[in-house]
């Protein structure tokens, strides 16, 4: 028989039910017969062993490794005096076996009684077998931990990992993306799909390509150009599966499939290094890397929501100003109270200047406005603290907005201190009050501003109709995108109405360069060039092409024109418009001239005077007017073609005003100096 002790001591305790676990190698072949291995204890204590005996009769020169698991019942315990025991093994062979066994002195048969240690191996320190941990197997065990942990994290967080949008902007012809950290996006042959999410209007799916690490080319999902450019500052990318562990780009240009992969295999790799690690241990192992990627995805998570955009920043810089200027939320019906005022219009603009550039009205709603009013779902007006309406704006949502701030601070320059005498100084034009329906609605109830189906119940009606609106003021641009929507044109055409039974009731022409008429921003007057492209895209348009987004306003408003006399009355009424803009436009300019001219003259006199020599050359011809010579004749515009007036201001500059040239040889873009016809093409829009 052969003797063998456990390792160590196992201190047993009444009421505690004991189980401990070893192992028995078996070392050398059994060519003949079997060998059986009995464990048994001393003194003999009621120890159950599992298996009783062990089977051998395994011809291979190998060490073959058998578990051992020894229980005792608590009443075995509770009558057990001494707190350790000997477990001892009989070895019994075959007559077979032990012939061959002792017969062969070539051939060799042992058992060795191996403890099971926990994370650790056995050290044979002499008569005893004892549990040992050396520095190596730390390091081991927290190599297979840190694998493990970050083997999963990778992956979840490749699949749920989010990147904030800096911004989105039309750059060389295509869309660029640019993020607030590194992307980590492959560079591929083919496009890589990802997900475009709170964005408001372009939430959906693309494709990319990278073109830096932290910028991106956006096309459409089949790689085609966008159709519809997108623009904002606002939202994030995130990568779908399988894409986002594929096409991914962790660390050094490998995917999370692979470096997941990569660290994964090198933790079972380093589980199968000797020493050899229990399979209690390894589950406690992967138990632990388990909650540790769990935190790690926690903590990024944690990290990507304290990440601010730069939109986001401005927005709450923006929202605390507020606060500093005493202007809070007041709620207001729909109408005549949900104006906002040119001060607070201009500080807008300034607030959030670095993000809107040239960006248009769209970007301003979809950006600005509806972040700041998404928590009491109101109106931008009743955000920052409504007014009451004085003027009433029709606009296009596809100009830039600098250029739509511009001309209603040209407006309110112009004809505002007029209705705020009781403000002194230049600020008084500040307080002037404007309906635009992008502040003036809700954005979260658009189907109640236009009035769900009912014209006479829609925002822009309460809002013109109301007893305080002075006149309706039309910010144009050279290729007249107000004329062009159908709720302009209802605009247009509630004001037409409103003229005929208000003779008080103005209509104003105002662009980004300054008011058609009345003199603008650049240099006191407005720009001669730009009024005749305007005018020439008047002649030539055809109100009934107005679109709108959806067809059941355009059939709406389409009914209403048809109702007073169809299109035709609609195109005059705005063409005889822009005939008393340019009339006004080439009064101002022409008055110029002859000033500049007389201030020449008067140098040109004074030169000859002081004693300079001068050559007589022939005698000066007639100068030219600027929209004609002195052999044009006189055109008196018919009274049938102008029957709506401008405004009780205009009276005075329309009847000192020279008569203008017929309309189709004004608008056609001929100018006339001297004898030389000159004809201009059609220039493109002012500005980006």
């Amino acid at each position: 028989s052969l003797e063998a002790k456990v390792f160590g001591e196992v201190l047993l305790t009444d009421k505690t039910a004991f189980e401990a676990m070893y192992e028995l190698a078996a070392r050398g072949p059994i060519t003949r017969g079997s060998v059986w291995v009995r464990p048994f204890a001393e003194p003999a204590t009621g120890l159950v062993f599992e298996p009783a005996e062990l089977h051998i009769n395994d011809v291979r020169n190998a060490t073959r490794a058998m578990h051992v698991k020894v229980t005792a019942s608590d009443q075995v315990l509770a009558r057990l005096g001494q707190s350790t025991f000997e477990v001892k093994h009989e070895v019994i062979a075959c007559d077979a076996a032990w012939e061959s066994l002792s017969l062969s002195p070539a051939l060799s048969f042992s058992v060795v009684v191996v403890p099971v240690c926990p994370f650790g191996h056995v050290m044979d320190t002499g008569d005893d077998k004892a549990c040992f941990i050396p520095v190596w197997h730390y390091t081991r065990c927290v190599a297979i931990l840190v694998g493990f942990a970050y083997s999963q994290a990778i992956v979840v967080l490749a699949v749920r990992r989010r990147v904030e949008v800096k911004d989105i902007t039309l750059k060389d012809g295509g869309t660029r993306v640019v993020t607030m950290g590194a992307h980590r996006i492959r560079s591929s042959r083919r496009l890589t799909r990802l997900l475009l999410v709170g964005t408001d209007k372009s939430d959906g799916r693309y494709g990319v390509r990278p073109s830096g690490p932290m910028e991106l080319e956006l096309f459409g999902e089949d790689g085609s150009p966008l159709k519809n450019p997108v623009e904002t500052s606002r939202g994030y990318i995130r990568q779908e599966f399988p894409w986002s562990v594929v096409d991914g780009n962790m660390w050094r240009g490998m995917s999370p499939l692979i470096r997941s992969g990569t660290l994964g295999v090198t933790a079972v790799a380093l589980l199968a290094v000797p020493p050899r690690i229990s399979w209690n241990s390894i589950g406690i192992l992967y138990g632990v890397s388990l909650l540790v990627a769990i935190a790690l995805v926690v903590l990024s998570h944690h990290r990507q929501s304290r990440v601010i955009a730069p939109m986001g920043s401005t927005l709450m810089n923006y929202q605390r100003q507020l606060g500093q200027n005493g202007w809070v939320l007041r709620r207001v019906p729909r109408g005549l109270d949900r104006a906002i005022s040119v001060g607070k219009l201009v500080h807008l603009h300034e607030a959030f200047m670095q993000h809107i550039g040239t960006r248009t009205m769209s970007y301003v709603c979809s950006d600005i406005v509806k972040p700041l009013t998404e928590s009491t779902k109101c109106s931008l007006a009743e955000y920052v603290g409504p007014d009451v309406v004085e003027w009433f704006v029709s606009h296009f949502w596809g100009s830039p907005f600098e250029d739509f701030v511009d001309a209603i601070v040209a407006h309110a320059r112009a004809l505002a201190p007029s209705s705020r005498a009781i403000l002194a100084g230049e600020q008084a034009w500040k307080a002037t009050a404007y309906w635009i329906c992008t502040f003036s609605n809700s954005q979260w109830d658009v189907v109640l501003e236009v009035g769900s189906g009912d014209y006479r119940r829609s925002s822009f009606y309460l809002a013109l109709r109301s007893p305080g609106c002075r006149g309706t003021v039309m910010i144009m641009d050279p290729q007249v995108g107000p004329l062009k929507r159908s709720w302009c044109l209802f605009e247009l055409l509630q004001t037409f109405l409103l003229q005929q039974d208000n003779t008080n009731f103005q209509f104003r022409l105002s662009t980004g360069h300054g008011l058609l008429g009345l003199g603008g921003l650049r240099g006191g007057a407005t720009d001669v060039d730009l009024a005749l492209r305007i005018g020439e895209a008047v002649a030539t348009l055809d109100l009934k092409d107005a679109k709108a987004t959806s067809d059941e306003d355009k059939a709406m408003i389409d009914d209403l024109v048809l109702r007073i006399g169809g299109f035709d009355v609609m195109n005059r009424f705005i063409r005889t418009k822009m005939q008393e803009v340019l009339q006004a436009v080439r009064s101002h300019a022409e008055h110029g001239f002859e000033r500049l001219e007389g201030m020449l003259a008067s140098s040109a006199s004074s030169g000859v005077e002081v004693g300079a020599s001068a050559a007589v050359g022939p005698p000066a011809t007639p100068r030219p007017t600027l929209l004609g010579t002195a052999d044009v004749p006189d055109f008196v515009l018919p009274a049938e073609t102008r029957p709506f007036a401008l405004g009780s201001e205009d009276a005075a500059a329309r009847s000192s005003a020279p008569p203008l040239p017929p309309l189709p040889t004004l608008l056609a873009g001929q100018r006339r100096w001297g004898s030389t016809v000159k004809t201009s093409p059609p220039r493109g829009p002012v500005g980006p």
